[in-house]
């Protein structure tokens, strides 16, 4: 074999340059690769007898080379591929070697799955300069202002901002999901050192986590909580040195208290209606609302207690303590029930043991009664409680009412008056009087300007103010008493009428003749009223006619 000299092969590639070169590139690198142009630059990228190998790649692309190399990002993946099966080359200075389909991109490839939020953000609001954490990609120039995929990191504050300022040491995604930031779906106060409880659930989260500046970061650690007035105003200022669980609860201020705190420990001791009060209505401030735990008077009723008898029970100075006649189960137990009222000036007997307390001592009868006080009588009148329902027709000459004369404790009706009191007045009642009933007598008529019965008149009735004249006032000018001086109070019947006192007095067989045969023109069955008994004839001839013979 004859070897060729060198000046033939020297002249060969001076005369035929440009065709050889033609021959051996198959076209311009891409712009990327524009410093590897040239025929004694390929066995940069090629290696002779062999296709394009990625040892050739790599040693330039060191980054791709270390993420294959931990299986990481995409590359990581394609160990067993060519390069030069993503990336082209020697198809010209435009042309993008890196040809990626970023719609139909599979993102879990890269080792970072996109969910919630993530999967419906663009691709540059994460693949942007900003988020480019690998310094190896931040400091080449080139490729950051290329743009490029590489850099970023998996966890969240490589493209998050931490807002809690590095308060947290584990992964953002603990507490928070993809889909939003807020609320915190993973996050349980269960985990931390101080476990919500009770109201504690219900408050919200700036009431205790706030940021210690304007502007600033809002604490979730270091804070102190070890005791409730790191939180809470102590509204006892200081009054009690024990701790405020030992008498409150998470479920409420108020709730629990009484199961809590033993109020026999203190000079107060909580019995009957005292132990179900609620603390507020003793324990607050006079004037200005607050809470008051230190009470220094409260050993009489009075120190807490408004007086509702107003002094009534002290009189001349004495001192009517109130557990005298009350008790704590109740305002109306023990001996307020059982009053002896005798020990009064006014006795309660019949009819006033069963009237309520009130029916006395309220509103205007209690003011009777203060006024009755005030005068230190030795004995009350029924008028001091009770309205005059006779309208003065029985005042007294000293202007009192003297109900008691025909009323008695017992009841109001019937009256205690007998017929027996009736004799004393200027009209006793005899005969028929005795069984007629008083409001046959006695109606009603308007006295003072009230409608009620009569019972005072200024002059006696006479029979005529009661009774009807069935006479129709035959008799007005013949009798001077009227009809009592012919009829008796016990009967309308028995007649007491002497005819002697007439002008026809009678004698001989007059005496024994029926006195209708004369007065009553009817005859024997003709009404009284129909009876003539002024301007009765007296002539024989008037009653036995004129035809009589001789006797």
């Amino acid at each position: 074999m004859k070897t060729v000299s060198g000046g033939f092969l020297c002249a060969l590639l001076v005369l035929g340059s440009a065709s050889v070169r033609a021959q051996i590139s198959p076209g311009e690198l891409s712009a990327a690769h524009a410093s590897l142009e040239g025929v004694d630059k390929c066995t940069t990228c090629h290696s002779f007898g062999k296709n394009i190998d990625n040892e050739k790649c790599l040693g330039c692309h060191t980054e791709i080379a270390e993420r294959i190399a931990r299986r990481a990002g995409v590359h990581g993946g394609l160990r067993s591929h060519k390069c030069v099966e993503c990336h082209k080359e020697h198809h010209g200075r435009g042309f993008s070697i890196v040809r990626f389909d970023t719609t139909h991109f599979d993102h879990e490839r890269a080792g970072f799955t996109l969910t919630g939020q993530h999967a419906r953000n663009a691709c540059v609001a994460c693949h942007r300069p900003a988020n480019v954490r690998e310094e190896r990609i931040r400091t080449n120039a080139a490729r950051m202002k290329a743009g490029t995929f590489l850099g970023l990191g998996r966890e969240c504050l490589s493209c998050h901002k931490d807002h809690h300022g590095g308060q947290f040491t584990k992964s953002c995604t603990t507490c928070h999901g993809q889909d939003r930031w807020k609320p915190a779906v993973g996050f349980s106060h269960e985990r931390t050192r101080f476990a919500l409880t009770g109201k504690h659930e219900k408050v919200e989260c700036n009431k205790c986590h706030r940021a210690p500046s304007p502007g600033g970061v809002i604490a979730y650690t270091g804070l102190k909580f070890a005791s409730c007035s790191a939180c809470h105003k102590d509204p006892h200022a200081g009054k009690f040195k024990k701790s405020c669980e030992s008498c409150h609860t998470t479920a409420g201020w108020s709730s629990g208290v009484a199961a809590h705190f033993d109020h026999s420990t203190t000079r107060f001791p909580l019995r009957g209606k005292h132990a179900t009060t609620p603390c507020e209505r003793c324990h607050r401030g006079r004037e200005t609302g607050s809470a008051r735990f230190v009470i220094k008077e409260f050993g009489k009723c009075v120190d807490c207690h408004t007086d509702p008898h107003r002094g009534k029970f002290v009189p001349a100075g004495a001192t009517k303590r109130c557990e005298e006649c009350h008790v704590e189960s109740g305002w109306k137990d023990g001996k307020a029930v059982t009053f002896d009222h005798g020990e009064t000036r006014f006795a309660l007997r019949d009819a006033h043991k069963a009237a309520t307390c009130v029916k006395c001592h309220g509103t205007a009868a209690q003011e009777s009664m203060k006024n009755s006080l005030a005068q230190r009588r030795s004995r009350y009148e029924c008028d001091d409680c009770h309205l005059d329902m006779h309208a003065g027709q029985f005042t007294t000459a000293a202007g009192r009412t003297a109900c008691e004369r025909c009323h008695t404790e017992r009841a109001f009706i019937p009256p205690g008056y007998t017929v027996a009191d009736h004799r004393a007045t200027g009209f006793p009642l005899i005969g028929s009087h005795e069984a007629v009933a008083c409001a046959e007598c006695h109606m009603r008529a308007t006295i003072s300007g009230k409608y009620l019965r009569r019972f005072h008149w200024d002059q006696m009735p006479a029979c005529k103010d009661c009774h009807k004249d069935v006479h129709r006032g035959q008799f007005d000018k013949f009798v001077q008493k009227g009809c009592i001086e012919c009829h008796s109070p016990r009967a309308w019947n028995e007649v007491r009428f002497g005819h002697e006192r007439t002008a026809f007095p009678l004698t001989g067989k007059h005496v024994g003749v029926p006195c209708y045969l004369c007065h009553g023109p009817g005859g024997k069955g003709a009404p009284i009223a129909q009876w003539r008994f002024a301007g009765t004839a007296k002539q024989c001839v008037d009653c036995h006619g004129k035809n009589v013979g001789p006797l």
